[in-house]
């Protein structure tokens, strides 16, 4: 792969290449019609990758958004690449933030025709003074430092080969290439915080404040750095979905929160806000039980000294069995069931089955319902006895029940495979005796 020898745009975006992929990727190109897009997009031609254009069109400019959409589609076509126009209903904005609704509608975009076309990048024209606004935003909303860093080259979906490169050096590179581009009326307007950085108060910090771009540019720094110290924290007092609530509680609050939001990225949540972060740092000294709703799927709850977070996901029973031989049939995620006429030589729970009433079903547990656990002669309820045998707060509902037709619970199952692998506990109405011509065995997988 050869080096381009002149131009310092070109050479960025051959850097980040090499930097980033080891071989041509296949890419999703938003393209706007804007200096910065048809830059990029004449940089992927130059280059021989393989894109997929995108166009958003809001349509706010009548003729004007019309004229970008021709500009995009006509010199995709003429420069080989297949185009797709998207036009959006901005009525559906009015409810709220139109910068958000729009970015939020075009990444959606970007990102679905990505999975369509199984592409290895959605490549997008972010430059360093787009930086430089993110960075100062970041600020004045008085965002953690950690969101100093900015923008990502590259975050493993989104490529930014541009980010170093200025404003100025994309207008000047279109020039000399004869590069075509339309200007967007709208960003002469400082209706939206952008332009009014651009248009306000840029010029004005340049005068007050000379070199105030690349100090804003060295903060990035500071940013990934304490990122990486956080990230390298948070691991120290976490495991899988579990937090120490008592590590963190000894740590200065604005670090905790840091922390509280690494946490969790690591689980699946990339934005969470300042009000779900103050719960859940009031949640470190809180009660074992008590829960912060994160969705309707998703929750982390106090259990003794840890934070736990949850994915109620899909109930692993709600299975009916209709006999003996009807256990054969359930692919169960975690669980194994195997009937025979003496005890299955593997680890688990053992029940005659002589004693079901049929049909029986294996469901999540709920309140009120009692067992008569093995060797004892009164009934508790399900919920005690999870409590009896320390399953924790966070498992306890995720514990499945074997139950006949009339109501009598056969057996609790623990949610999953512990260190002792303890599966769970049956009922005195079921143990083996020795008349027993038929054996219910359940085990994990």
């Amino acid at each position: 792969m050869s080096k381009f020898e002149l131009n310092p745009v070109e050479k960025a975006f051959r850097n980040s290449l090499e930097a980033h992929f080891s071989a041509y990727p296949k890419l999703v190109v938003g393209v706007s019609g804007g200096a910065d897009s048809m830059a990029l997009l004449f940089l992927i031609k130059k280059t021989g990758l393989n894109a997929l254009v995108i166009h958003i069109n809001y349509g706010l400019r009548g003729k004007e958004s019309d004229l970008d959409q021709e500009l995009v589609e006509g010199l995709s076509f003429e420069w080989g690449f297949d185009c797709v126009s998207a036009r959006l209903n901005t009525e559906d904005s009015k409810k709220e933030n139109f910068q958000k609704w729009a970015r939020d509608q075009r990444y959606q975009i970007f990102r679905d025709l990505y999975e369509q076309n199984n592409a290895d990048a959605i490549i997008v024209a972010h430059h360093q003074d787009d930086q430089v606004e993110t960075i100062l935003q970041k600020l004045l909303r008085g965002s953690g430092v950690s969101s100093w860093q900015g923008m990502k080259e590259w975050d493993g979906e989104i490529w930014r080969p541009l980010l170093d490169i200025s404003k100025e050096q994309i207008l000047d590179y279109c020039q000399s290439e004869n590069i075509p581009y339309r200007t967007d009326s709208s960003n002469l307007s400082s209706d939206y915080a952008r332009n009014f950085i651009r248009n306000d108060l840029a010029q004005r910090f340049d005068d007050f404040f000379p070199g105030w771009k690349q100090n804003l540019l060295g903060l990035s720094g500071l940013g990934k750095v304490t990122q990486q110290a956080v990230e390298e924290l948070t691991k120290t007092i976490s495991s899988k979905n579990e937090i120490s609530a008592g590590e963190l509680n000894k740590l200065p609050t604005e670090l905790r929160k840091a922390m509280l939001k690494e946490f969790l990225i690591h689980q699946g949540i990339q934005q969470s806000s300042k009000g779900e972060l103050e719960e859940l740092d009031t949640l470190i000294i809180g009660e074992t039980g008590k829960k912060v709703i994160l969705s309707d799927e998703k929750y982390v709850v106090k259990d003794r000294e840890s934070l736990v977070f949850v994915t109620k996901g899909k109930v692993e029973g709600n299975f009916t069995f209709n006999s003996n031989e009807s256990f054969s049939d359930i692919d169960h995620p975690i669980l194994g069931f195997k009937i025979a006429d003496s005890s299955f030589k593997k680890e688990g729970l053992y029940m005659a089955t002589d004693s079901f009433k049929w049909p029986v079903t294996l469901r999540r547990w709920k309140a009120g319902d009692k067992i008569v656990p093995f060797g004892m002669n009164g009934s508790q309820t399900v919920a005690g006895h999870l409590t009896n045998r320390k399953v924790s707060s966070a498992k306890k509902e995720k514990a499945l029940v074997l139950c006949g037709s009339d109501g009598t619970i056969y057996a609790i199952i623990f949610p999953e495979p512990g260190k002792s692998r303890e599966i769970g506990t049956i009922s005195e109405q079921v143990k083996l005796l020795e008349e027993t011509k038929r054996t219910l065995t359940i085990y994990f997988k």
